[in-house]
């Protein structure tokens, strides 16, 4: 007996290469329940991903942040919060915001654009912050960084030098968002294969050997992104707000 979901599942699905959550290639001809969503590989790609160019920009404040850009505060543990959502009114999700003077012109278009993704597919509407106390500061630290979830108080999302970048950008704000990254999924080994011997110490996704650090069980499935999200993106983090609709119009 099979389920056809599962087989469908099986095929087209791979998690991304470490580090670098949800944002994948997405093939839309093929159906996949939506809370058993991982991205899908639908072709090649030769170049340099997001995952690299974040690790790149953190190297020198790396052993201050876990999984290569998760920033956790000492008052937080780092395991994965189960109650913290950024709340939801009227059909919307409000997630206050600051964005810093010290980003050029240029820059600031840049993360306005990104963010406006999410209010265009998403019920989630990043706010400027008037007086709320919990709110995402968007700063240009060092490196590329955030806090996943709502943490109760100013939380800091970095986008310094080498972060101004769509996808890099849409990356951390799904880490505020709530999300983790998609190798810590308990389901992970079921479709990629981590070489846990080849992983350097520290930065636990760069090679320490020129050998690969993770490899898909298909071997045919493409691994690693670099433009932005993708539906799938999309539709997790429409689930996990329950949104009714991409727009959040009810």
């Amino acid at each position: 007996y099979f389920d056809s979901r599962l087989l469908s599942y099986i095929y087209t699905l791979v998690i991304m290469i470490p580090h670098l959550i949800h944002l994948g290639f997405f093939c839309p001809s093929t159906h996949v329940d939506s809370d058993r969503l991982w991205n899908i590989g639908c072709k090649p790609f030769v170049g340099v991903t997001i995952n690299s160019q974040i690790l790149t920009a953190n190297s020198p404040i790396e052993n201050h942040l876990t999984e290569g850009d998760v920033f956790v505060s000492a008052t937080r543990s780092a395991n994965i919060c189960t109650d913290c959502r950024w709340p939801k009114s009227s059909g919307l999700v409000q997630v206050p915001y600051t964005l810093s003077d010290s980003f050029s012109s240029s820059d600031k278009v840049t993360i306005e654009k990104a963010i406006e993704e999410f209010h265009l597919s998403t019920c989630v509407r990043f706010v400027p912050r008037i007086l709320q106390t919990s709110y995402v500061s968007i700063v240009k630290g060092e490196g590329c960084f955030s806090e996943v979830g709502r943490t109760g108080s100013p939380q800091t999302l970095s986008l310094g030098a080498g972060c101004i970048n769509n996808g890099i950008i849409q990356h951390e704000l799904l880490h505020a968002l709530g999300f983790w990254h998609e190798q810590n999924r308990s389901d992970r080994d079921i479709y990629v294969e981590i070489h846990s011997d080849n992983i350097e110490d520290g930065r636990q996704d760069f090679s320490k050997n020129g050998r690969e650090t993770i490899t898909p069980i298909i071997s045919t499935a493409a691994i690693g992104q670099r433009v932005g999200m993708t539906e799938n993106d999309i539709l997790k983090v429409n689930k996990l707000y329950s949104c009714r609709k991409a727009n959040g119009h009810l």
